[in-house]
C-alpha cells in the first residue's frame, strides 16, 4: 500500500469559488494535499483587489488561496464551458458558492456533472442552503448570525446584540463544513463508487453555535437572555479585571469551584448555602462573582495565571498584537511564514489540526492570475501552446 505524505493526495479539485467560505473551504483541501485548481475569469477576481496590502500583496488573498493553482477561464463563453468540462472529467470534487440554481444554469449541475465524471462530488455553499424558502436569498456571514439567533445572544446584558467576532465566523464554519463534506463524500465514494451532492449553508454552520439554546428554550419556555462575558452554563465563569488587564477564568465545575475558593483563599464560600451547589450558584452569580473580582483587582494579570497555574482554567484577554508572539502558538507552528521574499517577516494562519503522520502544510503562496495555466491546459488538458495563444485572444482564458 502506497503512504501517503498527505491525506488528499491524488484528490482533484475544481475551484469555482469566491468570497470567503468557498475559498476557505478549498483551501483546507489543498492544505491536505489536493490539488485545488481555482478557476478565475479573465483578470482576475475582484478579491485579489480588496484588503490591506504588504509589499504590494494582498494578506486576505494569500490566507484563503494559499496551496492552490490559479487559471483564467471565461464561463460566459461556450468554449470556455467546454474546457470546464474537459477539466471536470479528470477532476474528483467541484466546489462552487453561486446562488442555488445558478450552477444548474450554467449546465453544471449535479446531474450535469455526473454526465461528465459518474462519480464526481459537487460541494456547494450558500447562504441558506440549496432549498428551502430562503434559498434565493442572498447571505453573508453577519445575516446568518443575526437570523440563526446567535446574534441576539451575543453582547452585554443591557446592550444590543453584537455581531461575533471580526464577522467571519459564519464563513469559516461554513467552509469547515463544507471541506467536511467533500472529504466525507470522498470516503463514502471509496468505499462504494458513487458520488454526492454536499450541501453546506452559512445559516446551519452557525445554528450549532448554539449549542443547546433551543432546546433549553422549549424545555423551559424561558428565552435565553444575553449574558456579556458570562458562560451560559458554568458559574463562576467570566472575565475579570486584574491590576494591569483582565483574566478569563472558568471555575464552573464542581471540583474547579472548590478549587479555586482555596487558591483564592477564601474556603468558607464553599460551605455558603447560596453557592454551596450548582443551581444554587447560578442564581446568587451576581454575589458570588465579585468574591473572585476581589482577589484578582489585587493581583497583575502574570500572578494570577502562575497562582491558578494548571489548578483551574484560565487564560489573559490578549490583544492580536499580544498573540502574534504567544509562544503556545509558536511551539505549534500555527503561524507560518512563506518562503517567498515579498512575504518574508509576515505570519499567516497555519493549519489547526495536527496528524501525525500525514501533517497537512501551507507550503505555498496563493498563486498569480493565470500563474498555472500553461500547466493545466497544455500539460494537463494536452492543448497546444498555439491553441493557448488563441484562447487567450479571443478572451477565453
Amino acid at each position: 500500500m502506497r503512504r501517503l505524505q498527505q491525506p488528499l493526495e491524488g484528490i482533484r479539485v475544481i475551484d469555482l469559488t469566491r468570497y470567503i467560505a468557498g475559498p476557505y473551504c478549498t483551501a483546507i483541501l489543498a492544505d491536505m494535499g489536493a490539488e485545488v485548481i481555482e478557476i478565475e475569469r479573465p483578470g482576475g477576481d475582484d478579491g485579489r483587489r480588496r484588503g490591506v496590502l504588504y509589499n504590494g500583496e494582498n494578506i486576505k488573498w494569500h490566507v484563503y488561496h494559499r496551496n492552490k493553482k490559479a487559471i483564467t477561464l471565461n464561463l460566459r463563453a461556450d468554449e470556455g464551458k467546454e474546457i470546464l468540462r474537459d477539466l471536470v472529467r479528470r477532476a474528483d470534487v467541484v466546489v462552487e458558492n453561486y446562488r442555488p440554481g445558478t450552477i444548474d444554469k450554467m449546465g453544471f449541475g449535479l446531474v450535469a456533472l455526473r454526465e461528465l465524471k459518474p462519480n464526481i462530488i459537487l460541494v456547494s455553499i450558500s447562504g441558506f442552503g440549496q432549498y428551502g424558502p430562503f434559498a434565493q436569498r442572498p447571505g453573508f456571514d453577519a445575516i446568518a448570525q443575526a437570523l440563526s439567533g446567535l446574534m441576539s445572544l451575543n453582547g452585554e446584558p443591557d446592550g444590543d446584540p453584537v455581531v461575533c467576532g471580526p464577522s467571519f465566523l459564519g464563513d469559516i464554519s461554513a467552509g469547515t463544513w463544507a471541506a467536511m463534506g467533500a472529504v466525507l463524500a470522498l470516503f463514502y465514494r471509496e468505499h462504494t463508487g458513487i458520488g454526492q451532492h454536499a450541501d453546506a449553508s452559512l445559516l446551519e454552520s452557525v445554528m450549532p453555535f448554539l449549542m443547546t439554546t433551543i432546546p433549553d428554550y422549549v424545555a423551559t419556555g424561558v428565552p435565553p437572555e444575553r449574558l456579556g462575558n458570562r458562560d451560559r452554563y458554568g458559574v463562576p465563569a467570566n472575565a475579570f479585571h486584574t491590576r494591569d488587564g483582565m483574566v478569563y477564568i472558568d471555575a464552573g465545575g464542581e471540583n474547579l469551584f472548590r478549587r479555586l475558593c482555596q487558591i483564592i483563599g477564601r474556603p468558607e464560600v464553599i460551605e455558603d448555602p447560596r453557592f454551596a451547589t450548582y443551581p444554587e450558584r447560578f442564581k446568587h452569580r451576581e454575589e458570588l462573582e465579585p468574591i473572585v473580582a476581589a482577589w484578582t483587582r489585587e493581583r497583575s494579570t502574570q500572578e494570577v495565571m502562575e497562582v491558578l497555574g494548571s489548578e483551574v482554567p484560565s487564560g489573559p484577554i490578549r490583544t492580536v498584537p499580544e498573540v502574534v508572539l504567544c509562544p503556545q502558538l509558536a511551539k505549534r507552528g500555527y503561524l507560518v511564514e512563506l518562503d517567498d521574499p515579498k512575504l518574508k517577516g509576515l505570519p499567516l494562519p497555519g493549519v489547526p489540526i495536527h496528524l501525525s503522520e500525514s501533517p497537512g502544510k501551507v507550503r505555498r503562496p496563493a498563486p498569480t492570475v493565470g500563474q498555472h495555466n500553461e500547466e493545466v491546459y497544455c500539460i494537463m488538458l494536452g492543448y497546444a501552446k498555439e491553441r493557448l495563444d488563441e484562447l487567450h485572444l479571443a478572451g477565453v482564458i
